[in-house]
């Protein structure tokens, strides 16, 4: 520029102007400045001191001087607003009491009439304070929303508001609306101007677009209603008190709390065309908040899909991930909405991409979650996502932007020259984007089932991005493709993964790979991405929801809800009442009370019902009257008593066909189970049981006394860490296991076992088992001791069994055994015994010699017993 140039030009009177204002002297000042650093600096780096900490302010003196520079020769069109002092004074008061709440709140019509001179031109405007916050407010630039009057325009025009730049961060939301603008999403027209409020200059200010007809047809669309979820109930009940969000106690500050409003209603009340507009806009929206209609059928998807990842590229997510200021323009050829870029506030590093808003823990009906629930829109975002993150997009909008960015730039330095933009935080959430899309690992995975013909796998995200699964395969090749798509959400930051069961099937039947899921690998993408990967398949899967044990010991005591169960809180008891009685769903009996019930009661287990009590039993039925349960559809799952301090006692009971509430991962064994809870037992019987135990008693003391065991399935008594003793005990054609014990120390006397089709006696794991008077029939293995137990028997009648005695060890972490016997008859047995060596067997106290190196290899269903056991 030639600084000669006369005074008339206009840019030598812009100069002038801005020097009379004082950058002369500033200019000057940071010229001083800077050459009396550089001189010291030097001096002191000489010396040998201060050095260090004097270079970084040269250095950004040194930055200043071309601001400086640039600022001089800015352009900025001046406004002047001329307010009348009685309008001014309503202003302040307004103000104060803003200050005085932390909120300025909007009442009635609160504009005060001034003028605008803009070049040549005067204009009459409306004008009010402006801003939620205070920040538009607590310095002496106070933010204003203009209202062009008379038909004028003002830069086009009819409204629009000035604020602090700080107030948007700067330069920031200008790169941020011209870039959505770049994508064809409609976005405000914002600039930087210089405003004069009664002959005083408050220097730059940001000049924003409101929400009108000609912001949309300045985007080159039709006309149509600009939505909001309005917002005045959320500031009052935060202006009320004080606390925000989900810290409010009235949920006041819901989007559901919140109506469907339009800017500008006058006009659309009185165009009939805009009116049908507004009325279509508002239902698609309500639609939409209360779940009815998706993403696609209410939003213009990938305007929606680029303004998001747009938001996230460039840290603008105060405008698109706050729900109240999210602006949308129905576009009425499409007839869906789109969005409108606002309040951005770009220019921070994104710590979560709005995908997470989606995810957030306790607000599963948020905007976000809605918006994201549907496939297709987060495919779409992905994709936006993917493209704005590769480094070229950004390099591309900078080029675009370079010169009228420069010019904005040098606007801003005019008043602070000290300000620096930097480019790298967009650099950033570009790495930060590009490293959500390609985790290290994006899901976990597990076989369920596996055959020639299909799969069925346990499947779950565990980052952020949904997961699009494409198949799986084996390793021979045998591919598995899903029927139809299977998207896994992302998963909610800080909680744990969300499993599905999905199901995948052969794209060759009758392939080859036998059933077992070793080998397979299961092929994925994050949805909408365009790299596919492969994760490993785990054999076991590490969740699931049948075990109906777990939900049961979970669920509150429930006696009350049965017509056949008398609670009487006063006396602590829960009688069954006498009668016949079908149990289709699980008796759940809470701690503290005791279960009471006497002859002619009879409990009939169906639909896999069971009863489960924390609290001690008292049964007693008669010879002609016993107490009954039974299961007349063979899925009762029986009567467990857990963790019961008093003693149970049971006499005169039958038990019959009843299953164990276990199902080999969680729960018991047992069709009747006593765990932690000690129990006297006495003329009991057990029939037709089709658990892995008739009884089982786990960690507890117990007197069992007269007990027939008759046609079991499996095992017939299995006690395992507990102390107590069994007499006058009978057991008939047993599947398993007549009597087995594991950790426990038992006395038995008088016992009878026709029928076993492994052991007839057997102690193992550390057990102490003294036997008085035993007559064992038809047991594939007599007795066995294992493990470092003890096997004392006085007095045993053994005949018919293919192995008469077993002592060995079966398990490392145990050692050798012992079994001693006196006064013994024996007949017809295949083997007489196995010893094997440092184990020790002794007959009329009279060891025998090991003959045997390995017993367990010959066991176990290999020559003798059954397998698996």
């Amino acid at each position: 520029m030639d600084l000669s140039a006369p005074a008339g030009d206009p840019q030598w009177r812009r100069l002038r102007a801005r020097l009379s204002r004082g950058l002369v002297f500033r200019v000057a000042a940071v010229v001083t400045s800077t050459t009396a650093v550089f001189l010291s600096g030097a001096y002191v780096n000489e010396s040998g001191f201060f050095g260090e900490s004097v270079n970084p302010v040269l250095q950004e003196n040194l930055r200043i001087v071309p601001h400086v520079i640039a600022g001089i020769f800015s352009r900025a069109d001046r406004l002047s607003i001329d307010i009348k002092q009685i309008y001014m004074d309503r202003l302040r008061e307004q103000r104060s009491q803003a200050l005085r709440t932390g909120i300025l709140m909007k009442q009635g019509d609160d504009r005060v009439p001034a003028s605008i001179r803009w070049g040549d031109r005067t204009i009459k405007v409306g004008l009010r304070l402006k801003g939620d916050w205070t920040d538009h407010l607590e310095t002496e630039k106070w933010s204003f929303r203009i209202t062009v009057r008379g038909g004028d325009t003002l830069f086009g025009m009819r409204e629009l508001s000035v604020q602090h730049p700080q107030t948007r961060n700067y330069i920031n939301e200008w790169i941020y609306l011209e870039a959505l603008r770049r994508e064809d999403v409609v976005a405000l027209r914002y600039e930087f101007v210089n405003v004069v409020l009664n002959g005083k200059d408050l220097g730059i200010y940001a000049l924003e677009e409101h929400f009108d007809k000609l912001l949309i047809e300045a985007n080159r669309r039709r006309e149509g209603p600009i939505l909001k979820f309005n917002e005045e109930t959320l500031w009052a009940d935060r202006r009320e008190h004080g606390l925000e969000d989900e810290q409010s106690p009235t949920d006041l500050q819901s989007w559901f709390s919140s109506t469907i409003d339009a800017f500008n209603m006058k006009r659309i009340q009185e165009d009939r065309a805009l009116q049908e507009q507004f009325v279509v806009a508002r239902t698609l929206l309500e639609r939409f908040r209360t779940g009815e209609l998706q993403t696609r059928q209410v939003f213009d998807v990938p305007k929606m899909a680029n303004y998001f990842a747009l938001s996230d590229l460039l840290g603008a997510n105060h405008g698109a991930g706050l729900w109240h200021n999210l602006r949308f323009y129905f576009n009425p050829v499409t007839a869906r909405l789109e969005p409108i870029g606002f309040d951005g506030d770009a220019g921070w590093e994104v710590r979560t991409l709005l995908i997470e808003e989606g995810n957030r823990v306790g607000d599963r009906r948020s905007f976000y979650t809605l918006i994201f629930a549907d496939e297709m829109f987060a495919r779409e975002y992905v994709r936006a996502l993917e493209r704005v993150s590769e480094p070229a997009y950004l390099e591309a909008l900078f080029d675009d932007l370079r010169a009228p960015l420069a010019d904005a730039l040098a606007v801003l330095y005019s008043e602070w020259p000290s300000y620096h933009f930097d480019a790298q935080v967009f650099h950033h959430n570009r790495e930060h984007i590009r490293n959500a899309l390609r985790p290290a690992r994006a899901l976990t995975a597990a076989a369920r089932s596996l055959s020639p013909d299909s799969l069925e796998l346990e499947l779950a995200s565990i980052q952020i991005m949904p997961v699009e699964v494409l198949g799986a395969w084996h390793e021979d090749q045998l591919r598995f493709e899903p029927g139809a798509a299977i998207v896994l959400p992302g998963k909610r930051r800080g909680s744990p993964p969300e499993w599905k069961t999905v199901a995948l099937r052969s794209r060759a039947p009758g392939g080859s790979p036998e059933a077992a899921p070793g080998g397979l690998k299961v092929r994925y993408r994050i949805l909408g991405a365009t790299e596919s990967r492969e994760e490993e398949v785990a054999p076991v899967t590490p969740a699931g929801d049948d075990c109906a044990w777990t939900r049961l010991t979970q669920s509150e005591g429930n006696a009350k809800a049965f017509s056949f169960l008398t609670v009487d809180d006063h006396e602590r008891t829960i009688l069954i009442k006498p009668g016949t009685w079908s149990v289709q769903s699980s008796v759940v009996v809470p701690a503290g009370y005791t279960l009471v019930c006497g002859p002619g009661t009879h409990l009939d287990l169906t639909r896999s019902a069971m009863v489960l009590s924390y609290s001690p039993l008292r049964c007693a039925g008669t010879e002609e009257n016993p107490v009954i349960v039974s299961s007349s559809d063979g899925t009762g799952q029986g009567l467990t008593v857990l963790g019961a301090k008093d003693t149970s006692i049971l006499s005169r009971m039958t038990f019959s066909g009843l299953a164990s509430p276990g199902n080999g991962a969680c729960g018991l064994l047992g069709g009747v189970n006593f765990y932690e809870s000690p129990v006297e037992m006495s003329h009991l019987q057990f029939e037709g049981s089709r658990s892995e135990d008739a009884l089982n008693l786990v960690r507890s003391r117990f007197q069992i006394d007269d007990v027939v065991f008759k046609d079991t399935r499996s095992d017939a008594l299995d006690i395992d860490f507990g102390t107590g003793s069994v007499t006058r005990a009978t057991f008939l054609n047993c599947g398993n296991d007549a009597m087995d014990v594991s950790g426990t120390s038992v006395s038995v006397e008088d016992v009878f076992i026709d029928g076993a089709g492994d052991k007839g006696l057997s102690a193992g794991e550390a057990s102490r088992m003294i036997v008085r008077r035993a007559r064992v029939r038809r047991a594939e293995i007599g007795l066995a001791s294992k493990d470092l137990s003890e096997l004392e028997i006085r007095g045993l009648d053994l005949a018919g069994s293919s192995l008469g005695f077993a002592v060995y060890k079966k398990k490392p972490e145990f050692g050798p055994a012992v079994l001693s016997a006196w006064d013994v008859r024996t007949s017809d047995l295949g083997t007489r015994y196995l010893l094997e060596g440092g184990s020790r067997l002794s007959f009329e106290g009279r060891e025998v010699e090991p003959n045997e190196g390995q017993v367990r290899d010959l066991l176990y269903g290999v020559k003798f017993g059954k397998a698996s056991q």
